[in-house]
């Protein structure tokens, strides 16, 4: 067994990996990462990286993950590019996947949507937002209203 990885994955390859302890809530964004990096708390937003990113059983991700290498023990939602995507008995990932290699271990779950690196370049262009949805009627909405009460009258 690899580092933080599954059965016979060897996910570490050099330097040191950068861990994310489970009582931590981190968001923002983690980039320019070249070492693994092993959530087993929380991380809201983007994850951007050059080696591996292994998703411990009790972490979750929500936003986008980019890397070389993603192992799923625990929980992921949103957009996952990588060249090699394992979702292990344990994990869940829910969202779109662009990898050319993908597994999931019986037990594991996938939700989504994915495609091979071929169809990256239209994953590319769609921009995410991780803002919350707007609650406020918005003036369309309020016309509309206006024009619903005209008509009812």
């Amino acid at each position: 067994m690899g580092l933080f990885g599954g059965k016979g994955k060897t996910v570490h390859s050099g330097g040191g990996a950068t861990i994310i302890a489970g009582d931590v809530h981190l968001k923002g964004e983690l980039t320019g990462l070249n070492a693994p990096l092993y959530v087993e708390g929380i991380v809201e937003g983007r994850i951007d990286s050059s080696a591996e990113v292994i998703i411990g059983p009790k972490g979750k991700v929500l936003g986008t993950l980019r890397a070389r290498q993603v192992v799923v023990n625990g929980y992921m939602e949103g957009d996952v590019v990588c060249q090699q995507l394992d979702i292990m008995v344990s994990g869940t990932l829910q969202g779109t996947v662009v990898a050319p290699t993908f597994t999931i271990e019986q037990g594991g779950r996938f939700v989504g949507q994915s495609f091979d690196q071929g169809e990256q370049a239209q994953i590319n262009i769609v921009q995410v937002n991780l803002e919350p949805a707007r609650t406020e009627p918005g003036p369309a909405l309020e016309i509309n209203q206006d024009k619903q009460k005209d008509e009812v009258q």
